[in-house]
């Protein structure tokens, strides 16, 4: 035990997670007669596992921290856009008009436990820590510009899929809110949630993603062919069940590829922003207020916010 025997380990790690790497790859390929579908499904596991075994190597040494401790003291420059949203629950004549509230607000994500701040929304309470606001927001109507008061608040990331990505909450307290028009930012705390992923873990998801979409093309334009064979009645019959056998796989596939999509943006990259150790921050997110009610507490819509830049 100890430093001595760290080395020869982690080497050993390496060299178990290379041998299963090869070892998929040289199963996962592919026989010369593969259809294009078979190939590309293949290709999407191999992809996977690859990334999977890298993954548990870098674990098993220890080499991969927290995903929240990549962003203590991080910098981040966000931009509220609050107004009416599809299936907000504020009141009807709340933003009816489609007027805009644009704010822009400028954290620091601390290293400070905010074990007082208990909201169920951001996460465990041991895992929060506090967030500091570092501008003076303020926004501009016809009165001119108008500053709000922001006073902090919490940050918490909820990490996911073995701690390969997470969702990103943080809290701001607006104590005496902000109006613009008929749209406004009602007293109290506003919510933000994104996503993240740690570095690397993106793009690879990106690439499996490209991959099911590829196979997907491949099956429909087999299926085309297929319905469209001539020749005996045998032919037919073959054709037939050759179709039925490769729609089969499309429902599979779109499965899959719904499942996959789901928690990645739609834009890819473009639409996520670097922070350090090369997390990816998806840029677009979305801002709620908390309601009480008599039964539990409600989520209502308040807009959508931008990240700008992480430092």
């Amino acid at each position: 035990e100890g430093g001595a025997s760290a080395a020869p380990r982690g080497t050993a790690y390496r060299r178990l997670a290379l041998a299963a790497t090869l070892s998929a790859g040289s199963v996962l390929l592919p026989p010369p007669r593969a259809s294009a579908g078979m190939a590309c499904s293949l290709s999407v596991v191999y992809l996977l596992l690859t990334w999977v075994a890298h993954r548990a190597c870098c674990s098993s040494v220890g080499l991969e921290p927290p995903l929240a401790s990549l962003l203590y003291s991080t910098r981040w420059r966000l931009s509220l856009n609050v107004g009416r949203e599809q299936g907000t629950w504020m009141p009807a004549a709340w933003g009816a008009s489609g007027a805009r509230l644009l704010l822009p607000v400028e954290v620091q994500l601390l290293d400070e436990p905010a074990a007082d701040v208990a909201e169920p929304l951001l996460g465990a309470r041991d895992a929060t820590r506090r967030l500091a606001v570092t501008n003076a927001p303020s926004f501009v109507n016809l009165d001119g510009s108008m500053a709000v008061r922001a006073v902090g608040g919490a940050w918490c990331c909820t990490p996911s899929e073995g701690g390969e990505a997470g969702a990103l909450r943080l809290c701001v307290d607006f104590p005496e809110g902000a109006t613009r028009n008929d749209v406004s930012i009602p007293p109290g705390r506003v919510f933000f949630t994104t996503g993240m992923w740690r570095g690397g873990v993106l793009e690879a998801r990106l690439e499996a993603r490209a991959a099911l979409e590829a196979q997907l093309a491949d099956l429909a334009a087999e299926q085309r062919a297929e319905s469209e064979s001539e020749g005996s009645l045998w032919r037919r019959i073959v054709a037939v069940r050759r179709g039925v056998e490769l729609y089969d796989k499309s429902v599979t596939t779109r499965a899959s590829l719904s499942s996959l999509s789901r928690a990645l943006p739609s834009g890819g990259l473009e639409e996520t922003a670097e922070g350090p150790a090369g997390v990816r921050v998806a840029v677009g997110g979305g801002l709620c207020v908390k309601r009480a009610k008599l039964v539990g507490d409600e989520y209502h819509i308040l807009g959508t916010f931008k990240v700008l830049g992480v430092v």
